[in-house]
């Protein structure tokens, strides 16, 4: 099992303890977060720096900052990134494959492949034109954003993160005969 097959079962794990399927979007972060019960602790403050969205303190009471100067969206975002750190890193993986980790785990998390992949595919299909048609297209783009309640950055990160997923459907369809 490659690292983000085992990342995307954990994701599975924790949508269906709330009760959830891929289908069920959007995603609210927060009903996640606060499954942990008094373990973790999300609070809101202002960053000096509006580019840092979150920052994850571990320990027997674990705390989540979010910065507050953020959109909704942003911040839905930071606190689905903190939750992967939160639930996978144990000081042991390097700081690039963590943050790999916590980016398509939050991205899976808000914008699951199961309901993406099909969605980006049938759009790709529907314009006869191709992935990066679609990365361009700023309308797609924000209706995608606002279908999975993330910014158009995240659309756009998951274009290319499954990519290879979506031009696979993209060829299966186009390879399976017409039914008459």
């Amino acid at each position: 099992m490659t690292p983000r097959e085992r990342l995307y079962c954990l994701i599975d794990r924790k949508r269906q303890a709330c009760g959830l399927t891929p289908a069920d979007i959007p995603v609210e972060p927060m009903a996640l977060a606060a499954r942990e019960g008094e373990a973790l602790v999300i609070q809101l403050r202002p960053f000096s720096r509006r580019g840092l969205g979150g920052v994850l303190h571990k320990g027997p009471v674990s705390l989540i900052t979010l910065n507050d100067r953020r959109g909704p969206e942003e911040m839905r975002f930071s606190l689905a990134h903190e939750l992967i750190h939160y639930w996978c890193d144990d000081g042991r993986a390097a700081k690039a494959f963590s943050e790999w980790r916590a980016n398509e785990g939050a991205a899976e998390l808000l914008v699951p492949r199961a309901v993406f992949v099909p969605l980006a595919a049938g759009e790709a299909l529907a314009r006869r034109g191709g992935l990066r048609d679609l990365e361009g297209d700023a309308p797609w783009l924000t209706r995608a954003a606002a279908l999975f309640g993330v910014t158009g950055a995240v659309v756009k990160y998951r274009l290319r993160s499954l990519g290879e997923d979506i031009l696979f459907s993209i060829s299966a369809v186009q390879a399976a005969p017409d039914v008459v």
